[in-house]
């Protein structure tokens, strides 16, 4: 019996993992821009934990928001998918006509242009653009 129950706890204790933090959780604040090409785009978002959000945009000036639990999920998983610490980002820019991107989250900062788009960030990036458009275009 207690050989049943030792492997019982032990089989729960794996199915749990030893990761604290839901797999649902922002870890730190997220802050993403990108910036450039011919019409002198300027966005960007900061995203907090809570999913308190504040979203800029040039044309629409400053909205803020709070992102549903999905949306939270989804930013989670990307952030994850993307290994932010591995990352290799070239902050080159090769012209005046192309988008340049900065994402920062726990303490690093990745820099980046379209000459030179990080094939790990494409998911992530196309994510934050969604929610600069979900919540920072439009009337408000």
């Amino acid at each position: 019996m207690r050989v049943l129950l030792a492997t019982a706890l032990a089989l729960l204790v794996v199915a749990c993992g030893n990761d604290a933090t839901p797999a649902s959780a922002l870890t730190g604040t997220l802050k993403y821009t990108r910036s450039g090409g011919i019409a002198g785009v300027s966005v960007g978002t900061t995203i907090k934990a809570d999913g308190n959000a504040t979203f800029d945009d040039r044309r629409n000036g400053q909205r803020k928001a709070r992102l549903t639990k999905a949306e939270r999920d989804r930013l989670t998983r990307l952030i994850r998918a993307a290994d932010l610490a591995h990352v290799k980002a070239d902050g080159k820019s090769e012209c005046c006509d192309q988008f340049e991107y900065s994402l920062s989250y726990r303490g690093r900062t990745l820099r980046w242009s379209d000459a030179h788009f990080p094939k790990p960030l494409t998911k992530l990036s196309g994510e934050l653009e969604r929610l600069i458009t979900k919540y920072g275009s439009g009337p408000g």
